[in-house]
Order: C-alpha cells, then sequence, then structure tokens
C-alpha cells in the first residue's frame, strides 16, 4: 500500500484523542469548581457507562445478533433496536447507581451533572480515544512506508479468519487515507454532543429518583432511544457527515432545552410551595 495520510488528518487525529480525555476532565473541574459537586459521582458515571454500556449491552447484542443475523440488513428496526438497547441499558444503569450508591450525594443537585460528565466523559475516550489511536497507529504505518511490508508479511496466513482481518485493516488503511481531513474532528463535535446529552439526561433520571418522578426516567429512555435511533438511521443512510453531525448537535441543544425547562419548572413549583 503506497497510500500516506496527510499531515493535517493526523493533526487532527490529536486533537480528537486528546480532546476525548481532557474535555471531560475540564468539565469535572469547572463543575468542582463552580458547583462545589463532588468527585466521586465522576467516577461512578465511568463505571456504569462501562459496565451496563460497554459489557452487558454488548453482550446482548453478541446474543440478539446472532439469533437474528439479518437484523442489521433492515435498517429501520435495526435502527430502533441499536436506540432502544442504548436507551435501555444506559438509562437503567444511571437509575440503579442514583437508587443507590450516588444517594449519599442528593444534597447537591449539581452531582447529576457530575455523574454525566463521567457517564458521558468515559463514553467519548472508550469510542474517540481508541478509534483516534487506532487511526494514528495505522497512519504512521503508511506515512513510515511499512504498511505493505505488514499486509505482505504473511502474518495474518497463520491465525483463523487472518485474511479476513488483513482485509479489513487494508480498507481501514484505505478509508483513513481517503477521508477529508476534517472528518477526524467530526468525532470530536459527536462526542461533546454526546456528553451533553448524557448531562441531559443524568438530570432527567436525577428527579425521577430523588423527587419521585418516574415519568422522567421514562422519558429519559424515549429521548435516548430516538436520538440514537435516528443517528443510526441517517449514518446507514449516508447522509453528509457534517449534516449528520448539525443534525446531532440540534437534538442534543434540544434535549438539553427540555431538560433545563423541567428542572427550572421545578424549582418554581416548589419555591411556590414554600410558607
Amino acid at each position: 500500500m503506497d497510500a500516506t495520510v496527510p499531515a493535517l488528518s493526523i493533526v487532527f487525529m490529536m486533537i480528537s484523542l486528546i480532546g476525548s480525555v481532557a474535555i471531560p476532565f475540564a468539565l469535572a473541574v469547572f463543575l468542582r469548581r463552580k458547583y462545589k459537586c463532588d468527585i466521586l459521582p465522576f467516577f461512578i458515571g465511568c463505571v456504569v457507562m462501562l459496565v451496563f454500556a460497554l459489557v452487558l449491552e454488548q453482550i446482548v447484542h453478541g446474543v440478539v445478533l446472532t439469533v437474528f443475523p439479518g437484523l442489521r440488513s433492515r435498517s429501520v428496526l435495526f435502527a430502533l433496536y441499536a436506540g432502544l438497547m442504548a436507551g435501555l441499558f444506559e438509562e437503567t444503569g444511571r437509575l440503579a447507581a442514583f437508587k443507590t450508591v450516588m444517594k449519599r450525594f442528593f444534597h447537591n443537585d449539581h452531582n447529576a451533572l457530575m455523574y454525566g460528565a463521567g457517564h458521558g466523559g468515559f463514553e467519548a475516550a472508550a469510542i474517540l480515544g481508541i478509534a483516534m489511536i487506532n487511526n494514528l497507529f495505522f497512519a504512521f504505518l503508511m506515512n513510515s512506508g511499512n504498511a505493505s511490508l505488514l499486509l505482505n508479511s504473511g502474518a495474518f496466513s497463520a491465525v483463523p479468519g487472518g485474511t479476513e482481518q488483513m482485509a479489513a485493516i487494508e480498507n481501514a488503511m484505505t478509508q483513513i487515507a481517503a477521508s477529508p481531513s476534517y472528518v477526524f474532528l467530526l468525532g470530536l463535535v459527536e462526542r461533546c454532543a454526546a456528553i451533553v446529552l448524557h448531562l441531559s439526561f443524568s438530570v432527567l433520571v436525577w428527579h425521577a429518583v430523588k423527587y419521585r418522578k418516574p415519568a422522567c426516567f421514562l422519558l429519559a429512555i424515549a429521548l435516548h432511544t430516538a436520538v440514537d435511533a435516528a443517528t443510526v438511521l441517517l449514518g446507514t443512510a449516508g447522509m453528509h457527515p457534517v449534516l449528520l453531525e448539525i443534525i446531532i448537535v440540534l437534538m442534543s441543544a434540544g434535549v438539553a432545552l427540555l431538560a433545563i425547562g423541567m428542572r427550572t419548572a421545578y424549582n418554581k413549583a416548589h419555591l411556590s410551595d414554600q410558607p
């Protein structure tokens, strides 16, 4: 393989990699200083994301997609399935955390945001961060002229499924080299929008638990399902990535405004009940 990756693409990969880790921690520092939030909810959010979304949900995906292998080819049904699973697992994880280990932090409502920063931040590092590390590895491999040596070395021939792995790696390298540089920044934009969503969902589920508003939990599942399903469906439909990210940002902003509006309405109602 003689293709090379532009220097600007590599710079944008590095920015996305750094941002996927730095932005969540910067948000945690801001919440700590501005609203006196506790630190532990951030790490509780990280653990819940890992267990419920990256372990339990993936196990279910493995079973379902094995039993129903044709599901991926039915775009609308698959989008609804993927969105619903994300909504159920992540919001149930949030609910479980808020009903147990997070109760000790109910003295400060802003701890819902600290939890959301950890939940969404861990997702950003796990998804975007690891993806950018892989991209950078392949980029440096191609630009150093060693990609062809790897692909032609026969290193995959003795491994079960090695031919398919080699084809997948070659395809990934081709896409990295052919992609416009700005594409490697879009992932960071999407993760920032996702963090805003996780902050908003955390506020909704917080109210469901602390203020006994179960409808807020159901609303969080419904909104999570809708946003993820729309993202999957539009992505598989071949929408231009810039337009897709604009829509994701707008959906994220809409959910955030809804969460803020509900919080404001509750505060007004609570104050009006005071003697």
